[in-house]
Order: structure tokens, then sequence, then C-alpha cells
């Protein structure tokens, strides 16, 4: 019965792997529709879990192309590889392109592409797969995705979609900078430090400051900055602070954070504190070794708000929900946490469905692309005649992450103007369009954005072409001394703003005071 389900019905989501992800997945998606999990060594309780959840499940390997075909990834409308072994994962990605290249046009009937989701737990060969062109078989009717796994990039953008660091206006003559403290810098501080460096560009063009704090002899910062190699082009890399080794002590690493001082700064503390992980292992020590740090940050978390007069605004890190994470809750928290501490990163909201899927955060971004796409065309441009002058499906996942950067940048410049971004209501008209000089600030802030997308990839300035070998880009330059046809279309992004938002079912409307 299993069988004929899924050869016959179209639109499932296969999950390969029913390990503590895998079986998270596999609820979250069975909430939105139909799942087969395919699973080669799972416990009686994990089969038990999977079925009575709705869940169908096939007993196999998920790299052998017969159990692949038994689950009819041909007519899935997404695989997703999340097995013990991220050996095995690539593996599964490879094997069900070339199921694909033999019989797409026929599978595919609806004329979609199917996505592969790929979880690797190395950061550095997680980067490594995000590159484009390293998967056989892959194209219009097969795509590799290994970031829409990454659960720390995930976890980055929603914190700081609802926790701003500029969680007070800066307009363009404030002389505030903001700041971020990141206490601790493992994974989920490297990329907690990465998105705010993306987009934390404001209106008075200071630069972010970061304040990395690790445990002394830790070379987490050096090799960070040796991959990000432009990081300190972007943002004012202050002077870490070092943990002594040994035992570690919430009340002395609080001593030795910066201070609350409003008339300079807007300061954010994220704690983050992860200890030293062994390498390798399989699904189960990967998050056994991140919950292991929960209680190390909740310490951390409680010993700043013992001080509340020196405390700011405060992030910390939690894996779970049901965990110490319980212990956040915005209604009815107890009194010695304060209500100016926030958790995040917990795997409920961090891996839901709506947050894998970015379907509304992407578009936005996806109606910004189509505005440049459009007038592209309009301008005497050819479909493909530049890397990112294609439709959203065929685009590079880099530029897909340009516009996604763009549009994660749009609360920051709505703020600057003293706006905000909400679901559209019934009651309040939103904001049609922006006034001349709000263009040209917001714009401002877009290049600067913009700028610093590029060099986090490595670019540098160079007259002439962008030259992607060399990695040369000669639009790396001030405001200032941007060419007006570069200049407008920056603007014609930012006028474009509020009919993206409209086509995502947001709208624009005033702070509330």
């Amino acid at each position: 019965r299993l069988l004929c389900a899924a050869r016959f019905r179209r639109g499932h989501v296969v999950i390969c792997g029913l390990g503590r992800l895998g079986m998270q997945l596999a609820q979250e998606f069975r909430r939105d529709g139909r799942v087969v999990a395919i699973e080669a060594s799972g416990t009686p309780g994990q089969i038990a879990t999977a079925t009575h959840a709705g869940v169908a499940v096939i007993a196999g390997d998920a790299c052998s192309p017969a159990t692949l075909s038994r689950a009819a990834v041909g007519r899935a409308s997404r695989v997703i590889a999340v097995c013990d072994d991220e050996r095995k994962n690539i593996g599964i990605a490879a094997t069900v392109g070339e199921l694909l290249s033999r019989d797409a046009p026929a599978s595919r009937a609806d004329g979609n592409g199917l996505e592969c989701w790929l979880f690797i737990t190395d950061p550095w060969l997680r980067q490594t797969f995000r590159q484009d062109g390293i998967f056989p078989h892959t194209g219009k009717h097969y795509q590799v995705n290994v970031r829409g796994l990454d659960m720390f990039e995930l976890a980055a953008r929603q914190i700081l979609r609802k926790v701003p660091l500029d969680y007070e206006r800066i307009r363009d003559s404030d002389a505030r900078a903001v700041h971020l403290v990141i206490v601790g810098f493992g994974s989920m501080g490297q990329h907690l430090a990465l998105q705010a460096a993306r987009i934390g560009h404001f209106a008075n063009s200071h630069k972010l400051r970061v304040t990395i704090v690790e445990r002394k002899g830790s070379t987490r910062r050096h090799a960070f900055l040796a991959s990000v190699s432009k990081f300190r082009d972007v943002c004012d890399l202050l002077q870490p602070a070092e943990v002594p080794e040994g035992e570690l002590d919430p009340d002395d690493i609080v001593r030795m954070l910066p201070r609350r001082d409003d008339t300079k700064e807007l300061l954010t503390i994220a704690l983050c504190w992860e200890g030293p992980k062994k390498s390798g292992g399989d699904d189960a020590d990967f998050w056994r070794g991140l919950a292991q740090d929960d209680p190390a940050n909740v310490s951390l978390a409680l010993a700043l708000a013992r001080n509340r007069d020196s405390c700011p605004q405060v992030l910390v890190f939690q894996t779970s929900k049901v965990g110490f994470g319980a212990l956040f809750s915005i209604d009815g928290r107890g009194s010695a946490i304060g209500p100016q501490i926030r958790a995040f990163g917990m795997l409920e909201d961090t891996l839901s469905v709506e947050e894998l899927l970015h379907e509304r955060e992407d578009s936005i971004a996806k109606a910004l692309h189509e505005n440049y796409y459009n007038k592209q065309l309009a301008r005497g441009r050819k479909p493909g005649e530049r890397p990112a002058l294609f439709v959203w499906e065929q685009l590079a996942e880099r530029f897909k992450d340009s516009n996604r950067r763009a549009a994660d940048h749009i609360r920051v410049k709505l703020r600057a103007i003293g706006y905000r971004l909400d679901e559209l209501r019934s009651d309040q008209p939103a904001v049609q369009s922006f006034r001349k000089d709000q263009v040209d600030l917001l714009a401002r802030m877009e290049h600067e954005s913009w700028c610093a997308e590029w060099w986090l990839q490595g670019y540098s300035y160079a007259k002439g072409e962008r030259n992607d070998v060399k990695k040369t880009q000669p639009y790396l330059v001030s405001w200032n001394e941007l060419d007006e046809d570069v200049k407008k279309l920056d603007r014609e992004q930012v006028e474009a703003i509020p009919e993206a938002l409209k086509l995502a079912h947001y709208g624009i409307y005033p702070q509330v005071q």
C-alpha cells in the first residue's frame, strides 16, 4: 500500500533519514502535505512516531536508486537528505540527479523542477557544496540546495528580522554607532556576524561595530577572518576579549563586556557560547554537542540580567523550546530573566516549514528581482545576457541570495525614515511611495549594503567589467563616486519596494510611537 501511495501521487516530500532533524522535518512537512520517509536502520520507536504522524516509511538505503524509485522521487516536490552520515547525503543528491536525468521530461509533467535539500554539518564542507556546478545532472529539472538546511544561517536571519540591532531609529545625522558583541564564535556566532555585516548598514553610514568574545587560544576568530578576508572592510572589528582557560565563570565574562551607553551606541550582546566539539560524528553527536552548550548560555544570560542598569538587548542561543529555551517565553517568564533577553535558534522555530521554504520572505526578493529583470528587458537586454538576467526559477543561488539580502535590508531602511514593515492592514492604508529625499537616502543605504555583500564574497574594486575569476567589481566605491546611471539602478530598486511588499502581502506603516 505504501509503494502504491508513493508511485501514484505527485507533489510529496521525500525525507531520507529519520534522526532528530529528519523526524522534525517529517512532522513539519506532514502538516503541509504528503511525506514519504526512507530509513535504513530506524528503531521501532522512530518508525512508530513517524507513522503515527501520518508519514509513510520505506525501509531501505536512501543511496540506492531502487529505494529512491520506490519513493517516487521523480514525482516529488522536494527530496531532503538528512541521514546521519553526510557522505550519504551527498550520494543521495547525486543519485537523485542521475535518476531524473533519465526520465525528467516524463516524470515532471507539471513542468516544475525538483530540489534536493542537503544537510552537511561541517561548515567548510557546507560552504564548498554551496557553489554552483558541483553536482551532476543539475539544471532546469533538478537543483541541489545546501543553503536551505543551514540552521545557523536561518536562525541568524530570523532573529535579526525579529529583534533588530538598530532597535532605536538611526537618522542620517545620528552620531551613535550600532555595536554587536558576540560571546562565543562557533558556527552560530559566525553566522550571526555575517548576517549582521550584510544588513547592518544604517542611515548615518557608520560601520557596524563587532566585538568577539572567545576562549583564550581559540583559533575560530582567525579561521573566520581567513575565510572572510574582507570582513574588516565591512565592519569595525574591535579588540577581542579573551576568556581565561578553565571552568567557565559567567560573572567574570559579564565583567569584561562593554556596558550600555545609549548616548554613544546601541548595544546588543549575543550569547552563542560553544565549547570544543569533536570532529566527525553522526547526526546524534551533532545535536547533542549543540545542546550541551545551552546551560552555559542560560547562565550567561542570568548573569547579565542581574545587573539590569547596564544590561542592553541580549540574544541567547538555545537549541530547543522544550529544554532551557522554555525559560525565555515572552509571556509569563520568570522575574530573574527580564524582558530585554530574547532566546533564538530553537529547532522548532528555525526548522518550521514557513521558515525553511522562505516563501513569504522570498516573495519580496522575487518581486525585487522581477522589477530589475523587466527593466533590463525594457532597455533592450536579452534574457541570459548577464548572469543575473534570468527569471527567478532559473537564477543562480548566489543571485537569489543577493535579492534576499536586499529584502532583509528593507526593514533597516524603513526604520531609518520612521516606518516599519507589517502585514497589510484593512484599517490603515500602506505607504505607496517615498519622497525624493527618502529615495536618495535609501538608495545610498542600499549601495552600502550591496558593497558589503560583494566584499564578504572576497571581491575588490577594479575598473572595467566585473571579473568573477579575479573577483573584481567596478562599483565597489562610495556613493559619491558612483556614476549616475548606477545610482539610478539603486533608486529604482528602492522605488520598487512598496509594490514588492504589496505582492508579498506586506505594507509600509509609520513606526509605533
